[in-house]
Parts: C-alpha cells; structure tokens; sequence
C-alpha cells in the first residue's frame, strides 16, 4: 500500500510538473510574456479591437506610425506616416499627409472576407 502511495504522488508529481511546462510555453509564445529584453525600437501605440479575429494596430518605428490590419490570415500595412511630436503637434506640418494605396474599408473588407 505504501508503495502505491509513492507512485501515485510521483504520477501526481510528474502531472503537475508538465502543466506547469505547457502554461509557461503558452505564456511565452502565445501572450508574449517572458521576453528576456524587449525591444525598444518598435512599440505599440493602440490596439483597436474590431471583432473576435481582426484588430488594428498603431505601431511606433524609427520615429514612423505604421497603421496594420491585423487578420487571422496575415496582416496588412495601411497607413505609413511620420510620427506626431508629442506635444500634439505635427512633426512635419508643411507636407502632404501620407494616403494609403485603398480605403480603409476596401482594406479590411479584404482581411475578413470569407475564403471562396
């Protein structure tokens, strides 16, 4: 009977030993926890939520706000401006605003198409 007690408690041992691998692996690779050094080069801004799958996110690069449609499929790069300064001001006021290639809606519509 003790000798099962043993077992079992290694069994249970082992159980709780190999949950604790796959929340760390989850957490690591899926939320993005456990970056040893972030990096500072690219940041993120905002993240907008559109539905259960699709977002779109500001990011922050080399002094750039890149505006990317974010789909289960892939992503999509649909703005690309210089970044604002941060007392609200326009870093380049005198120069044409940047446009993207399609609309925004064309562009999402696009993303969250069904596949035919």
């Amino acid at each position: 009977m003790q000798n099962f007690d043993l077992v079992y408690a290694g069994f249970m041992f082992l159980l709780v030993l190999g949950l604790l691998v796959v929340l760390l692996w989850f957490l690591k690779n899926k939320i993005g926890l456990g970056t040893l050094a972030p990096s500072q080069k690219i940041r993120v801004v905002e993240v907008q939520r559109l539905d259960a799958k699709n977002k779109v996110l500001l990011l922050r690069y080399r002094s750039r706000d890149l505006l990317v449609g974010l789909a289960p499929n892939g992503f999509t790069l649909l703005d690309n401006s210089p970044t604002e300064v941060d007392d609200g001001t326009d870093a380049n006021a005198g120069l044409q605003p940047s446009t993207p290639a399609a609309s925004f809606k064309s562009q999402m519509a696009n993303l969250i198409k069904p596949k035919q």
